[in-house]
């Protein structure tokens, strides 16, 4: 998170801190990310529709935004 928000946090004043995360948690985390995704479209199907559509329309908002 620092890393990506570092500019803003220099501006704001703030010093980034030393963070040191492990390998296989980091490995861990990013493994788990495929069934996340798959457990959150599952349980949401109805309120997002169709699968196709939802991720054209995600997609598209995402990728339209200027920068922050």
């Amino acid at each position: 998170m620092q890393s990506v928000c570092e500019p803003l946090l220099s501006q704001l004043g703030y010093a980034p801190d030393d963070v040191s995360v492990s390998p296989v948690r980091l490995a861990w985390a990013w493994g788990t990310v495929p069934f996340a995704a798959a457990r959150a479209a599952v349980v949401n199907r109805q309120r997002l529709g169709k699968a196709t559509q939802y991720l054209r329309t995600r997609a598209k908002t995402a990728f339209s935004r200027g920068p922050l």
